[in-house]
């Protein structure tokens, strides 16, 4: 199942965050929307849009990295 998710998402996820953050920065931040998935696959509600999550999940990542990085 992880596996069919990421093939699924993983290219459009890194292309938006790509939007966001420099490319050194978007491998990561996918990767550790994917993990968090992962780890919390057994408390999703089934009837919440998988796609709007990792999207909103990715977005909100980035956000918070270019904050971060204005602090510096």
């Amino acid at each position: 199942m992880f596996d069919m998710v990421y093939k699924q998402y993983y290219r459009g996820l890194y292309a938006f965050a790509s939007q966001y953050v420099a490319e050194t920065e978007t491998e990561e931040i996918v990767q550790d929307v994917m993990m968090w998935l992962w780890e919390n696959r057994l408390v999703l509600v089934p009837e919440m849009s998988l796609k709007s999550l990792l999207f909103t999940m990715v977005k909100n990542k980035c956000l918070n990295n270019i904050t971060h990085n204005q602090i510096k």
